[in-house]
């Protein structure tokens, strides 16, 4: 179970690569007149007499200097991304499930009414490789496959599997498991996690986008005139307080940050919605709180990470959710091999 989402890790790397290419191309534009400034400071009039501490020194302070123009110059850039930012903390917290200290407690019971790519999806809302081993192993015990050198078919029957569990018996039929299709996957875990009732869409935040979207308006135009008045009294002024002078441009800086800061966040967090609209239910809160205390107990008490598929009989559905836990990684290896 990992939390990464592919979606915000793109962004974020999208980002950085941005930022480090403008700063190249300004680097390399402004190379000249930099190294002549640095001559200057340091009176030195040849390179020859340059030292290679000093050009060393040089070339990392000169790309440190561009780094922080960069981020000034496309200073929209670094708006829009702390918007993202915003939108993305927003949509983890509306997923969150806040746990108390009761809650917190250890859980050994064995959850055999969901699928363990079900139990995965309502702990993180994510599907990967963890998820397809752990069902694996599990079509395993319901006597569906044999996991040896490699994965056979022993009953094809759909009987008793969820859909998700069938997606993963097909893709062993017709051997596509090292081509395995997550987008799909996932897809298909979310509706078995619909059709459990254990989700439910998120309210309509139209309104919530609408009344933030007013006030910023509201603040853009105060600031605006606020602004415009001040600068009429400082033209018409004989003397002038650095703060009288400073505040307008502040005020005028955040005026030109508000639109582009609003229709970024709006962008952001409709794509998210869109993308990954649904949140728990009071069952799938109740079940993530018993996955919860499911993970702490293997994590304190099983040790389980030693265990090896020999022991399935033994540990059975315990070994299984250490998979779903990334708490076995030498079982997930294994299986993994044989995909």
């Amino acid at each position: 179970m990992k939390k990464k989402f592919q979606f915000t890790k793109n962004i974020d790397i999208l980002f950085l690569l941005i930022i480090l290419f403008l700063t190249i191309i300004d680097f390399v534009t402004n190379y000249k007149e930099i190294y002549n400034l640095f001559l200057t400071i340091f009176n030195i009039n040849k390179i020859q007499n340059f030292y290679m501490l000093y050009f060393v020194l040089y070339n990392i302070i000169a790309f440190v200097i561009m780094i922080i123009f960069s981020l000034l110059k496309h200073f929209y850039l670094i708006i829009a991304y702390i918007a993202y930012k915003i939108a993305q903390r927003k949509h983890i917290k509306e997923k969150e499930v806040k746990i108390s200290k009761d809650d917190t407690k250890y859980y050994r019971d064995i959850i055999s009414k969901y699928s363990p790519a079900v139990l995965s999806y309502i702990f993180d809302f994510n599907v990967g490789k963890n998820e397809l081993i752990a069902t694996l192993l599990m079509l395993e015990l319901k006597g569906k496959i044999k996991i040896e050198e490699k994965i056979t078919i022993l009953n094809s029957d759909y009987k008793d599997l969820e859909q998700n569990e069938i997606y993963v018996l097909n893709a062993v039929k017709n051997c596509k498991l090292k081509k395995f299709d997550f987008d799909e996957y996932k897809k298909v875990v979310c509706e078995d996690s619909l059709n459990n009732n254990l989700l439910k869409k998120k309210g309509n935040r139209s309104k919530y986008i609408t009344v933030f979207f007013l006030i910023t308006i509201v603040i853009t135009i105060i600031l605006f005139y606020y602004s415009f008045i001040k600068m009429m009294i400082i033209s018409n002024s004989n003397s002038i307080e650095i703060v009288d002078f400073i505040l307008p441009i502040v005020a005028m800086v955040i005026v030109s940050m508000c639109p582009v800061f609003l229709l970024a966040y709006v962008f952001f967090y409709h794509k998210f919605q869109v993308n990954d609209p649904y949140i728990r239910n009071s069952e799938g809160k109740s079940l993530y709180i018993k996955l919860n205390g499911l993970k702490n107990f293997l994590t304190d008490f099983s040790n389980i990470k030693n265990k090896s598929k020999e022991e399935l009989i033994l540990w059975e559905d315990y070994l299984i959710y250490s998979v779903l836990f990334d708490l076995n990684t030498k079982l997930t290896d294994d299986i993994n091999s044989k995909i």
